[in-house]
């Protein structure tokens, strides 16, 4: 039997789609198209922080002299100039996945000594007015922004200072969901059709998704994207895990304590209180197997695929649950890579499955012989979605499609 017809044969399938998902239908949805799509705006604040740099040495003298525009700062949210400094500093994850921007949150969060700003450090710069001391330029200038936003109003404790972050980062979401709203709609190149969803798109999720699996045997879609496939079908089906481009879920691993006021960022918390919110509409879906394409398996949706595992019970050696990771060789000359980078996110993600779980050291290997855990290339499966053939209007670059 090839990994095709198996692969379809599975019954009773929950399909997990990740970004990765977007990209190869080509939705542009990356933090580095977010980046490329307001580089105007990132190339102003990367002045503005120069600037600072190079004419002051306190952050609060700065910012009191007027030597900003209080009114231009607060055009721009805390979380722009976060990533803004990013970019100045030329920080290696900010191209890459999601979950590597979620770690560059993360440390951040922590305030470890090795990432470029530390929140908890421009606390203590806000809090003493001494920025001298802590000889930090990074959290002095971000602290000079807070005093610009803030009209130099202290905060009660560390809980409203994080409160004030939390609410900047949702902020930063919901201009990150108009932008994936635009992507997804056909308004990016100046027009907009009763509000469809972009027509290529919706070809290619199509297509995509009839390669990945058998249709009919899908009993639910969860979805990392911040919008659905857009197939009417399947919406009753589909979970959005980090919401949607109305409410859009950038989080952080469950590495705070319940009472720690960083706790709130966590992926674990915001999961949560999103849950609660459709709890009382939401069936329970039995599922067998798992099927994920376009998805990193980053750490910090760890406890997500713990769970899913759980459910499959795929450490049962009676049960011949599945759990199936499809791939994209995006650059032939990279095969190599990708294909030894995608066998080490599957190891990692057992690994870390069978410590915390306690299980025996072997499981990988032993369900990879008995062929319950697959992974296979999108190639593979069928012969994937031609632009050209169906797209011929001269109004679409090749570079675009």
């Amino acid at each position: 039997m090839t990994n095709f017809e198996f692969i379809r044969s599975l019954k009773n399938v929950k399909l997990v789609l990740g970004n990765g998902f977007d990209l190869h239908c080509k939705l542009h949805s990356s933090y580095k198209n977010y980046h490329q799509k307001y580089k105007q705006k990132y190339d102003y604040l990367i002045k503005m922080i120069r600037q600072y740099l190079e004419e002051s040495e306190n952050g609060y003298a700065f910012f009191e002299n007027a030597t900003l525009d209080k009114e231009m700062v607060a055009k721009f949210n805390l979380w722009d100039y976060f990533f803004a400094l990013a970019r100045m500093l030329k920080i290696e994850t900010i191209d890459y996945d999601w979950c590597d921007i979620e770690a560059l949150m993360q440390d951040s969060l922590l305030g470890r000594n090795d990432v470029f700003l530390s929140w908890p450090k421009v606390f203590t710069i806000y809090s003493t007015k001494d920025s001298v001391q802590e000889n930090s330029p990074n959290e002095d200038f971000i602290a000079g922004i807070i005093f610009c936003m803030r009209d130099g109003k202290d905060f009660i404790d560390k809980d409203e200072f994080y409160e004030f972050i939390f609410n900047e980062l949702r902020k930063f979401e919901f201009v990150f969901g108009r932008f994936i709203f635009n992507q997804r709609k056909n308004i990016e190149r100046g027009y907009y059709l009763d509000g469809a969803i972009n027509e290529r798109y919706l070809k290619c999720a199509g297509d995509t998704l009839d390669i990945i699996c058998n249709l009919e045997n899908i009993s639910s879609i969860d979805i990392f994207n911040y919008d659905n496939i857009g197939i009417d079908k399947y919406d009753k089906k589909t979970n959005m895990i980090n919401g949607n481009f109305n409410d859009p879920i950038f989080g952080i691993g469950s590495i705070f304590d319940y009472k720690d006021p960083r706790y709130r960022f966590t992926k674990t918390h915001r999961h949560v209180c999103a849950q609660m919110k459709k709890m009382m509409t939401q069936e329970i879906i039995h599922y067998e197997n798992i099927v994920v394409y376009g998805h990193s398996l980053g750490e910090f949706d760890y406890n997500y695929f713990l769970s899913v595992l759980d459910k499959i019970d795929i450490s049962n050696p009676s049960k011949n649950s599945c759990f199936v990771y499809v791939y994209s060789i995006y650059d032939e000359t990279k095969r190599n890579k990708i294909e030894k980078t995608v066998r080490n996110r599957v190891y990692k993600l057992f690994d870390d499955y069978t410590k915390t779980r306690k299980l025996r050291n072997d499981l990988f290997d032993s369900l990879e012989s008995q062929k319950r855990i697959l992974m296979v290339e999108l190639g593979e499966l069928g012969e994937e979605y031609n632009y050209k053939s169906h797209f011929d209007d001269k109004e679409y670059e090749e570079d675009d499609l």
